[in-house]
């Protein structure tokens, strides 16, 4: 069974109560965490990863004695989060009335390769 928790300050207690409400029967073989909705995060490093490759090719084009035209070509890769498993000792839940889930961070990265004109 696949149970989606969307308020994580109330998981803990949701998977506890499961298990104890399952007993024996009940075996949490993980939990793992992920983020919903990644579309403005995704968008907002997109931004971040064409300036970035602009600055550079600015950077270039000066260093050549040349000026940057129009942009040619543009590729990404989108490295979008994987979940995070959280793993547990099988009798771990049946210590405690509550799963201690804390929240952490997750890295949402765009690779851009941009390919400049010179003048």
């Amino acid at each position: 069974m696949t149970a989606r928790l969307r308020e994580l300050s109330r998981a803990g207690d949701a998977i506890g109560e499961a298990v104890q409400a399952g007993g024996n029967a009940v075996r949490v073989n993980g939990i793992s965490l992920d983020l919903e909705d990644t579309g403005l995060l995704v968008s907002k490093a997109r931004d971040k990863a064409f300036a970035d490759a602009k600055a550079k090719a600015e950077q270039y084009a000066k260093a050549a004695g040349r000026s940057l035209g129009d942009v040619e070509s543009i590729a990404e890769n989108v490295a979008s989060p994987s979940p995070i498993p959280f793993s547990m000792e099988p009798d771990a839940a049946k210590l405690s009335s509550s799963v201690p889930i804390q929240p952490g961070s997750q890295e949402v990265s765009v690779t851009v390769t941009v390919v400049f004109a010179m003048r």
